[in-house]
């Protein structure tokens, strides 16, 4: 397990934060838990988000507290020390497109 910290921005505000401890190489994905802060509720502020947003909801669990989207076309996955800028991010003053 490592403990890179990942920082969660939706729409430019950071909502919390992963390790992103597991991967799929074959698939070229990676994943963990997020660690949400400042936020009293992560699932109403997501399911407003989406609302707001006219992002679909397709799966949908309130006893739970689960739900599965379409893409977050707003959300960033950034390591620190870096900061994004429309579609490059800038880390340790090199700059990278983002795909």
């Amino acid at each position: 397990m490592t403990n890179k910290k990942y920082k969660l921005y939706l729409d430019g505000n950071s909502i919390g934060y992963t390790h992103l401890e597991k991967s799929d190489a074959s698939m070229g994905v990676v994943f963990g838990q997020i660690y949400f802060e400042g936020l009293d509720s992560p699932y109403k502020f997501l399911i407003d988000y989406c609302n707001k947003n006219k992002i679909e909801i397709n799966y949908n669990d309130p006893k739970l507290k689960l739900i599965d989207t379409q893409a977050l076309e707003g959300l960033k996955v950034l390591n620190p020390p870096c900061f994004q800028t429309s579609s490059h991010t800038i880390m340790n003053n090199t700059i990278r497109r983002i795909s």
